[in-house]
């Protein structure tokens, strides 16, 4: 049971909509589904490093504006309760709130992340996600993540089809041991990644 409940926490990392893959990571194919692929490496400093890879059926506009929409990340972004746009910096940089639900006994996880936009060669964006926990005030019986770090990596095939990568690295906080939480470490960003596609291809 507690098992089973434990790997529920690990969604809060993906409300929030990672750091630069380095080549000596040794990466396991945890998971393959529906044409979702999810990799796992050790870490010797919070939970494992997650990385993920599917082709959606639609443009890189499109996807970012789905990213930008922070009020609806409670749509795609498994087990999401809130999330709301703290701060524009400008049409390339926002500050996110955002809250997961998590089933007792764990607590309900909160993150500040902070999301950078940047235009790279052959069409390829980056956004960058870095944590930012000092942005909005503590909540009462909410844990706030201490330690994220990842991004969203769009490679565009065609006009209407993208290639999208995620990586993702972080700490829980609170008192979950970080073995016990690595147990469910796949579910999560399967599911994130799934709902994604079904909003992003959803285009009204």
């Amino acid at each position: 049971m507690i098992k089973t409940t434990v790997k529920y926490w690990l969604i809060f990392l993906f409300c929030s909509a990672f750091t630069p893959l380095f080549s000596q990571q040794n990466w396991e194919l945890s998971k393959e589904k529906e044409a979702i692929k999810i990799y796992t490496s050790e870490s010797d400093k919070g939970l494992d490093f997650i990385k993920g890879y599917l082709i959606i059926n639609t443009s890189i506009p499109r996807l970012l504006e789905v990213l930008t929409n922070h009020t609806d990340f409670v749509n795609w972004s498994y087990n999401c309760l809130e999330s709301k746009r703290l701060e524009k910096i400008s049409d390339l940089e926002y500050y996110v709130y955002s809250l997961t639900d998590v089933p007792w006994p764990v607590s309900d996880r909160d993150n500040v992340t902070r999301q950078k936009i940047s235009y790279l060669k052959d069409g390829v964006v980056k956004v960058d996600l870095e944590d930012f926990p000092e942005k909005y005030p503590k909540q009462n019986d909410i844990v706030r993540i201490p330690y994220l770090k990842g991004y969203w990596l769009f490679e565009p095939i065609s006009d209407h089809q993208t290639a999208v990568e995620y990586y993702l690295h972080a700490s829980p906080g609170g008192n979950i041991p970080e073995w016990l939480a690595n147990a469910g470490v796949t579910d999560a960003p399967f599911q994130t990644l799934k709902g994604l596609r079904a909003v992003a291809e959803n285009q009204k």
